[in-house]
């Protein structure tokens, strides 16, 4: 018996040595203030092959190299103590640039996570798309992808797990109304593109625009329904920044120059201070009267057009104060298709104000009922955020 668990931890530890040779790589490649020695770098290998070795002899259960391996990638990068660095697995990174893209092979659905059920809710379903077709309803709990069970993993990998190549098949089993047996769904992935921008006109000429996020296809969109909403006569606009987690820097600059007179729109600063500024040329100003809806959930790119919008007096701000994430981060692809996310500059509003930890200030505060959910009421007569911009675009109007 000792003799066995001597020679699984041996194993086990000639593993993590050559792996670990792969980590220095990345040490390197993350050209730290701070190279590490030859030393050092010994140090590590040997600790490391110390600390295999003795879970491969006497931890109770099976443990996977590779599993111990990618943890300790992922230590790597959250020791740096911001929970914006992070460290993507092959296929978690490749979900993640297939999210920043905004068109991605997937079944046509929402999701987020259901902190009680631990599992992923479909929270919508595409209209006419692959999971409707397939019988997939809102309110389903993603229990397994092609047999392998979901529980308590993370979004990015069941994500990256439904997601694959267009035209080929995804079994997903889904509880439904409490049911404990899963019913199993065959769904063919299509080519998606994730609507970020979603609008609707309102009496008055009066438009509202919801963007839920800024990937690689949002400035597109907003472009063709700024168009559209031009055509029947738009006089005002209410821009929904409210629950926008944020996305791609480029792509809410893209956003921004298509509604700002010329000028700056954020300008960035890295640690040794170099300053890159994003600037609109003023060749497509939206030249109306403009409320921006925002809340606690409004953040970083997001935040980016507020806090140009503000600055530019270009709009009236109403909701509740913002997230407040000012920085910005930078992904690098690693050697094996796996990738890191690192935070690299701060951001500036055109005034010059750094909105981290600290969030934009809306002109009127407005909550919303302390029993209701934005999801539930969001553009409802319940919506009283909303309803307060309705009043300020009346204002606006009279002027």
């Amino acid at each position: 018996m000792e003799e066995k668990k001597f020679w699984k931890g041996y194993i086990c530890g000639f593993l993590s040595v050559v792996a670990i040779i792969a980590l220095m790589a990345v040490i390197k490649r993350l050209t730290l203030p701070e190279s590490l020695t030859l030393g050092q770098e010994a140090q590590v290998v040997l600790k490391l092959n110390q600390m295999s070795s003795l879970i491969g002899a006497h931890y109770l259960d099976e443990v996977q190299t590779e599993d111990l391996l990618e943890g300790a990638y992922a230590g790597f990068a959250n020791a740096v103590g911001d929970k914006y660095t992070r460290y993507y697995t092959r296929e978690e990174y490749e979900a993640y640039l297939q999210d920043a893209s905004g068109t991605f092979a997937g079944i046509g659905v929402t999701i987020q996570w259901n902190e009680e059920a631990q599992m992923l809710e479909i929270i919508s379903v595409q209209e006419e798309g692959p999971a409707e077709r397939a019988g997939m309803h809102v309110g389903d709990l993603v229990y397994s992808v092609d047999d392998e069970v979901m529980k308590g993993t993370s979004m990015d990998l069941v994500t990256s797990k439904i997601r694959g190549k267009a035209g080929t098949e995804v079994r997903i089993g889904v509880l439904r109304d409490g049911s404990a047996d899963p019913i199993v769904l065959t769904i063919t992935r299509e080519l998606i593109e994730e609507k970020t921008v979603n609008s609707i006109m309102l009496d008055g000429g009066i438009a509202y625009i919801e963007v839920s996020g800024f990937n690689e296809v949002t400035a597109k969109q907003f472009k063709e329904t700024v168009e559209s909403l031009k055509e029947q006569k738009m006089r005002g606009l209410i821009l929904d920044l409210r629950g926008n987690p944020g996305g791609r820097l480029n792509s809410v600059v893209d956003v921004a120059d298509q509604i700002l007179p010329e000028g700056l729109i954020t300008y960035t600063l890295t640690k040794d201070g170099q300053r890159e500024e994003y600037t609109s040329d003023g060749e497509t100003v939206l030249d109306i009267p403009m409320v921006v809806l925002i809340d606690e959930n409004t953040a970083s790119a997001a935040e980016i057009l507020s806090g140009a919008i503000k600055d530019h007096e270009r709009g009236v701000l109403v909701g509740t104060q913002t997230f407040g994430k000012g920085i910005v981060q930078t992904t690098y692809t690693l050697s094996d298709g796996s990738g890191i996310k690192v935070t690299m500059a701060r951001y500036y509003t055109p005034n010059g104000d750094f909105i981290h930890g600290v969030g934009i200030e809306p002109d009127r505060k407005v909550e919303l009922p302390e029993e209701k959910l934005l999801e539930e009421v969001r553009g409802t007569q319940d919506d009283t955020q909303y309803t307060a911009a309705l009043q300020e675009m009346q204002k606006l109007l009279q002027d």
